[in-house]
C-alpha cells in the first residue's frame, strides 16, 4: 500500500474499510494520514541496502523523532527494531512512553540543559553525543553527582558543505553544530582522562535532503584523518542521516547502494559499530494532509485557491520554499487553469509555494498534499487561535487516531 498518489489514497482508505468522505465526517479537515507500510517499506529499504554490503549486523538505525514524533509512528518504527535519536528530553519521553527503551536512545543536540542531561543519565539513555566542551565539563559534573559513568560521543563537524536549503546544512565550520577537530581531539582526551567519563566514539551529521554522495564520502574520509591524527579506534561511528526524498515526483533521488558502498569503502576495515539517524527518508513519503476549498477568488491577474489549511498545519513551505505534490480528491469539472493555493491566515507567506493546474474548485473540493509525513505535524502551531489538527494512521485494515484535534478551547484551558 503507498500514498503516493490519490487513486493510490482512495485505495488505502477502502482497504481500511472507510473513505475520505467518512474521515473528512470523523476528523474535520485538514488532518494528516499516514500509511504504517509504507514506513515499513521504507525501513527495510534501508536495511536492504545495507544488508547487500554485508553491514547490516553492524549497522544500527536511530530514528529521528523530530521528523515525526507521534507515538503511533515511533511504536512502527521501534518494532522494525529502531532506536530513537533524541534532540530533547521530551523526545526521551516520547520514545520511551512507545516502548523503545533508554538503552536504545541517542540523546543529540547542541544546547542540552543540566536538567536534561542529569535526566539523561538517571533514566541510562545509551549515549550522549557531545557537541562542545562545557557541555562534555557538564556532563561530567552529572555524571559524578549521580556516582556514574557516562558514556558520550563526540560529534565532530568535518567543515563539509553538502547542498541543499541552507535552514537545514549542518556540517560547514561557521555552523553551531559539533566541534573542529582541534576541540573534537581535545573532548576525547579529556573524556579519557576523566573518571566519570567514557568515550566510545564519533559522530557527523552534516545536514538533510542531501542528493550527491560525495559530501558523505568526503566526511567520512575527514573521520578517518581525525582518528588516524589522534590515535583514536572508536567503538561506535554515528554516521547521522541526510538522505534525500523527492518532493516533486515521489520517486527514489538517494542512492542507498552508492551510499552502502561508501560507508564499506571507509569504514569496512574498522571493528566499530555504525550508528544511522535517518528521519525524513524513513517517513516523509508515507503522509499526506487532506484539506478542502473555501473560496476562490481572482486578485488582478491571479487565481487564489483559499483552503482551510494554512501554514501553521504545515510551516515547510513558508520556512523553507518547500513544494509538495497536489492531489484532487473530489471529482471537478471544467478547464484546469494555474491557481496559487493559500490558507486562511494573516501573513503573505501563508500560501503554498509553487502553481498548480486546476479546475474550478467550488466549496468543499477535497485535496491532499504529499510526503508531509516529515516536518509536518510536528512544526505545526496554533497561530491566529487554529486548532491543531488530527492525526490518523492507516495499518492494514485498521484506521487508528493518533492524536485528535487540539481546539482553541483547549488552549484556553492553560490560561486563566
Amino acid at each position: 500500500m503507498s500514498l503516493q498518489t490519490a487513486k493510490k489514497i482512495h485505495a488505502a482508505v477502502a482497504e481500511a474499510g472507510s473513505n475520505v468522505a467518512t474521515l473528512v465526517a470523523k476528523y474535520g479537515t485538514p488532518f494528516y494520514l499516514y500509511s504504517a507500510e509504507v514506513i515499513r517499506q521504507q525501513y527495510r529499504t534501508l536495511r536492504a541496502a545495507l544488508a547487500a554490503e554485508g553491514l547490516a549486523a553492524r549497522t544500527h538505525i536511530y530514528y529521528a523523532v523530530k521528523a515525526n514524533d507521534r507515538l503511533g509512528i515511533l511504536r512502527v518504527l521501534g518494532m522494525l527494531g529502531a532506536g530513537a535519536d533524541l534532540v530533547s528530553i521530551g523526545e526521551h519521553h516520547r520514545a520511551t512512553r512507545a516502548n523503545i527503551a533508554p538503552t536504545k536512545q541517542v540523546f543529540s543536540g547542541v544546547g542540552k540543559s543540566r536538567a536534561e542531561l542529569m535526566e539523561a543519565l538517571q533514566n541510562k539513555i545509551g549515549q550522549i553525543n557531545v557537541e562542545s566542551l562545557p557541555e562534555l565539563h557538564m556532563i561530567a559534573d552529572c555524571a559524578q553527582a549521580l556516582g556514574m559513568v557516562a558514556r558520550v560521543t563526540v560529534r565532530l563537524n568535518p567543515d563539509t558543505r553538502a547542498g541543499g536549503h541552507a535552514y537545514i546544512s549542518t556540517g560547514s565550520a561557521e555552523h553551531k553544530f559539533g566541534l573542529s577537530p582541534r576541540s573534537a581531539a581535545a573532548a576525547i582526551a579529556e573524556a579519557q582522562a576523566s573518571p566519570h567519563l567514557e568515550a566510545v566514539g564519533v559522530a557527523i551529521h552534516i545536514g538533510s535532503q542531501i542528493v550527491d554522495i560525495a559530501p558523505f564520502a568526503a566526511a567520512f574520509a575527514r573521520v578517518n584523518s581525525f582518528l588516524a591524527e589522534i590515535g583514536f579506534d572508536p567503538n561506535v561511528i554515528d554516521l547521522g542521516g541526510g538522505f534525500a526524498i523527492d518532493y516533486t515526483a515521489g520517486e527514489p533521488i538517494f542512492n542507498l547502494a552508492d551510499y552502502a558502498k561508501t560507508v564499506k569503502t571507509a569504514f569496512g576495515a574498522r571493528r566499530a559499530t555504525l550508528f544511522l539517524e535517518p528521519g525524513r527518508f524513513l517517513v516523509a513519503h508515507a503522509g499526506v494532509l487532506v484539506f478542502q476549498t473555501l473560496i476562490e477568488k481572482q486578485a488582478a491577474h491571479i487565481r487564489w485557491v483559499i483552503g482551510d489549511m494554512a501554514m501553521n498545519d504545515l510551516l515547510r513551505p513558508a520556512l523553507y520554499q518547500a513544494q509538495h505534490r497536489l492531489s484532487v480528491l473530489s471529482t471537478l469539472k471544467g478547464e484546469a487553469s494555474t491557481a496559487n493555493i493559500a490558507g486562511p491566515v494573516c501573513e503573505s507567506t501563508d500560501r503554498l509555494e509553487g502553481q498548480y493546474a486546476l479546475p474550478p474548485c467550488p466549496e468543499g473540493t477535497l485535496l491532499a498534499l504529499h510526503d508531509v509525513g516529515a516536518y509536518g505535524s510536528v512544526m505545526s502551531m496554533a497561530y491566529n487561535a487554529r486548532r491543531l489538527p488530527p492525526e490518523v494512521l492507516l495499518d492494514g485494515t485498521s484506521v487508528h487516531t493518533l492524536r485528535r484535534a487540539i481546539t482553541a478551547q483547549d488552549f484556553l484551558a492553560f490560561e486563566d
